[in-house]
């Protein structure tokens, strides 16, 4: 099933049938090849593994080599007549939320690691306090942000957003099988390609698509209750021995979610397409742009983000299990997570006037941190991944079985030092990001970054 969505992709995306078809041919050829041909080397991990490896192989390589030529050699034209913009401008206010989603996705991958055992006062307390201020608005946030560029991305930037969703479906393939399996990055390219696709059919996101989404989302938060109930138990891959003994494990994880993305996508497509039309709005200066950036109303969805948290975080005070937790409580709280991304969306858009005109001086240490750090999601991402796994698993330090406020305090930790480095670093963007971007341009050549003197 999860290939036979990928070769929908890959007709979505190239609008022809050889693509689809040559993946197809080769995908049967590998499987043959290891199956009636087994490797000395692979066996040590399983004959499946090595399957699993080959066939991920395939697909990175078609989509990130393959698939991008035919867009490049449609963008020459575009570039050779001066036709789109190679400056890249940032938003401090934007880069300073891209900062904490980053801190609050990487305390929400923390979590995963809690040992079964982690039920004392102290564990319930952290826990408690963490579902009322900061559980389920990390996912929310980076989605709204993620729609908001990804309007910039299709006026006229200079990047083309389809070769993007193919690099985060590549690079989450990586980080889900080798790394983490809890990846969130082949989702957003699954995706995040269904909306380009409607995008371009349709000219735009309309309000109709956005009140069915609402539904959409209505729904799956409803399966995010009975989902979540077990989101604190400790997922297999993570309490294996090994990092050899959880690799089968991770591969049938992350393909789990590859194939559950219709479930997932429900929830991750109200913010996405909130963040697109909320750039449309600006964009053309509407009525509702001014609305959108009002103090007052980042203030009330805020608190009621933590009302709606608050059902949650009072069942895990009063010592139940987490699978005990009720699916009423966890579909609130997926609603107060969304409540509490629109919050801080809104008061991102409320600094952004007041920030347009700031040099990088004018800013205090902390916020130029995370601001470095919201221009380096993608690396901070992959690299609290690693940190954890080291950190937390069972054949690393296994710092997890101290309790959930060791979890936490790492994951903060983590955090603030890649906030500093990202200061102290000679250059605005690290490698990973350098290179995200140069494998998007559409230029025939490689074209170097402009940062206003605001983004450094």
């Amino acid at each position: 099933m999860a290939f036979g969505a990928l070769m929908c992709i890959l007709f979505l995306n190239s609008s022809t049938l050889i693509l689809p078809i040559l993946f197809h041919i080769m995908n049967n050829a590998i499987s043959l090849l290891f199956t009636y041909t087994p490797n000395a080397a692979m066996e040590l991990l399983g004959a499946e593994v090595g399957i699993i490896i080959a066939k991920y192989t395939l697909w990175i390589g078609i989509l990130l080599w393959i698939l991008p030529a035919r867009f490049r050699a449609n963008q020459l034209t575009k570039w050779a007549t001066g036709s789109v913009r190679r400056e890249v401008d940032r938003i401090a206010a934007l880069d300073l939320l891209r900062g904490v989603a980053l801190f609050l996705i990487v305390t929400e991958n923390a979590l995963l690691f809690i040992k079964p055992s982690a039920n004392s006062t102290l564990d319930r307390l952290v826990r408690s306090a963490y579902a009322f201020l900061f559980e389920y608005r990390g996912i929310g946030l980076f989605s709204i942000l993620l729609g908001f560029s990804l309007f910039a991305l299709m006026h006229g930037r200079g990047q083309d957003v389809r070769l993007r969703n193919v690099a985060f479906i590549a690079i989450g393939t990586v980080h889900g099988i080798f790394i983490f399996s809890s990846d969130v990055l082949a989702l957003y390219g699954l995706v995040l390609t269904l909306v380009v696709w409607r995008i371009r059919r349709s000219g735009g996101l309309s309000i109709l698509w956005l009140l069915l989404v609402f539904v959409c989302w209505l729904g799956g938060s409803v399966l995010t209750g009975f989902l979540n109930r077990f989101s604190d138990l400790q997922i297999a891959s993570l309490a294996a021995p090994t990092w050899a003994a959880g690799f089968e494990s991770r591969a049938m994880e992350w393909g789990s979610i590859i194939v559950s993305a219709p479930i997932a996508g429900l929830q991750i497509l109200l913010p996405l397409t909130v963040g697109y039309l909320s750039a449309d709005a600006l964009a053309t200066k509407t009525i509702w742009s001014a609305r959108l950036a009002s103090l007052r109303l980042a203030i009330v969805l805020c608190a009621a983000s933590i009302a709606l948290c608050g059902p949650r975080g009072i069942e895990i005070w009063l010592g139940a299990a987490p699978k005990d937790v009720s699916w009423f409580s966890e579909s609130v709280a997926a609603g107060g997570g969304m409540a509490g991304a629109l919050g801080l969306w809104v008061l991102g858009l409320n600094r952004v006037q007041a920030w347009k005109a700031r040099r990088a001086a004018h800013f205090g240490l902390a916020v130029r941190a995370i601001i470095g750090a919201g221009r380096n999601t993608l690396t901070g991402y992959f690299l609290s991944s690693v940190v954890m796994i080291v950190a937390f698993s069972t054949f690393g330090l296994d710092l997890a079985r101290h309790g959930i406020a060791v979890l936490l305090t790492v994951a903060c930790l983590f955090w603030g030092v890649f906030c500093v480095a990202t200061v102290l670093a000679s250059r605005p963007l690290w490698p990973l990001e350098e290179a995200m971007r140069r494998y998007c341009d559409t230029s025939p050549r490689l074209v170097k970054l402009n940062y206003p003197t605001s983004a450094r």
